[in-house]
């Protein structure tokens, strides 16, 4: 995955800033000292340095999703965190800032790469990569220059969270359609309670609405499903949301 988001950085740059290959080269290796000295074309390159668990944005739960003709459950997968030091080698100090500073101006006004610079498999990551223009809270420029043995330059630091994985869909089970429950109190067998419930689902255009048994009614989901006091073969009506707007009273939103 790490691979796959190196290239569309790539794509995204090189389209963008834009960086024709006549312009520069796009590296990714760690900066070297005497770089500059032996460059005859300018050089960006996107140092990852750091590949972290997000703290911020920890994996949770799963999702139902409609999957080849049926029912999948995803499990989200844990998100990380990839830092990347950015700086321009070779050409003087003008064309190293200029070209700098106009990847600085795209990096801050954006905070996804556009769909058409991504692989297929960075599409279907679910939640996208996020990108921040933001300086490393644990690790400054100038430690990782220090570490790298190279004298301090311009750069910028660029922090992508990414799910670790694609998504896999693995067959769920059809969800329930209807639930019977009956009760008994043992001191007195004759008294039962018996509930009966229909759960379905309908287009996004009902949401809000209300779903209308000869029992009862219930509010529809964001995700178009409902759950009412019905037994199976008893008729469901659908009540669009511009007349639950209107507001009605005595029903039961179960």
């Amino acid at each position: 995955m790490i691979n796959e988001l190196d290239r569309c950085l790539e794509r995204w740059l090189r389209a963008a800033v834009p960086l024709p290959s006549s312009v520069a080269e796009i590296g990714f290796d760690a900066p070297e000292r005497d770089w500059e000295s032996r460059r005859s074309t300018p050089l960006v390159d996107l140092f990852l340095y750091s590949l972290t668990p997000s703290k911020d944005r920890a994996a949770r739960g799963s999702r139902v999703i409609q999957h080849e003709g049926g029912l999948a459950r995803v499990q989200q997968s844990p998100m990380v965190e990839a830092r990347y030091l950015i700086s321009v080698w070779g050409g003087g100090p003008a064309v190293e800032h200029d070209l700098l500073g106009r990847i600085m101006n795209l990096l801050a006004a954006s905070r996804a790469i556009p769909s058409e610079h991504l692989s297929d498999g960075m599409r279907a990551l679910r939640p996208a990569p996020t990108l921040f223009l933001a300086p490393d809270q644990t690790t400054s420029a100038t430690d990782l220059w220090a570490g790298l043995s190279v004298p301090p330059r311009p750069a910028v630091q660029l922090l992508v969270q990414i799910p670790s994985s694609a998504p896999v869909a693995i067959p769920a089970n059809d969800p329930p359609t209807s639930l019977s429950l009956t009760t008994t109190d043992k001191s007195l067998p004759a008294a039962r309670s018996r509930r009966r419930r229909r759960f379905g689902q309908t287009d996004a255009s009902a949401v809000g609405g209300r779903a209308i048994s000869p029992r009862g009614s219930a509010i529809i989901q964001d995700s178009g499903r409902y759950s009412v006091e019905a037994d199976a073969d008893e008729p469901i009506t659908i009540e669009p949301p511009e007349r639950t707007a209107q507001g009605t009273s005595g029903r039961d939103d179960g």
